[in-house]
């Protein structure tokens, strides 16, 4: 065998690609969806199909954080504005805000606090 012959063949690039920043914020926001339904379903289990009030508004939190985890991301890179990035930012806020507006009150009042 020649020299060249032994050689291992070289690959044409890299066989593994990390997600972008966008993807990984997307999935860590479904990681927490799948949390919050998990423990609904847990408590509506566990307590004979009573449901679990106030948590519809509360999943405007994982979203706005999402959202602005996203945004502040692409202004750093460069890649968005800085008027677009405070827009988005303040609309994740006024969401979050209202989310918990909304959900905190009526699940602190169901679970009697």
């Amino acid at each position: 065998m020649t020299p060249e012959e032994k050689k291992p063949p070289e690959e044409s690039g890299p066989s593994y690609t990390p997600a972008s920043f966008e993807k990984r914020a997307a999935a860590w926001v479904g990681i927490v969806y799948m949390v919050i339904v998990a423990v609904v379903m847990a408590w509506t289990t566990a307590r004979g199909g009573q449901v679990l009030t106030g948590t519809g508004p509360l999943l405007l939190l994982p979203a706005a954080g999402g959202v602005a985890a996203v945004a502040i991301h692409r202004r750093r890179t460069g890649a968005a504005g800085t008027a677009f990035t405070v827009l988005v930012l303040l609309v994740a806020a006024a969401g979050a805000v209202l989310g918990l507006a909304l959900g905190l009150p009526p699940l602190l009042g169901h679970l009697g606090v």
